[in-house]
């Protein structure tokens, strides 16, 4: 059986999340670990049509 987890890595922005996300990526990647991680900046990029950093585009995300 193989073993699942997940890591969720929260702070204040700018305060290195994503540089020690993809650190950790790498890591587990190196020791054979399949890996998909999802930054919330690039899934941003992704959709900047639609969802802002605002508080009523975050509730219209958190809705689908």
């Amino acid at each position: 059986m193989k073993k699942q987890g997940l890591i969720w890595i929260t702070g204040f922005f700018a305060s290195g999340k994503t540089t020690v996300a993809r650190k950790v990526e790498y890591g587990l990647k190196q020791k054979g670990y399949n890996v998909i991680a999802l930054d919330g900046d690039e899934l941003r990029n992704i959709f900047s049509d639609r969802w802002g950093y605002d508080r009523k585009s975050r509730e219209e995300k958190n809705k689908e």
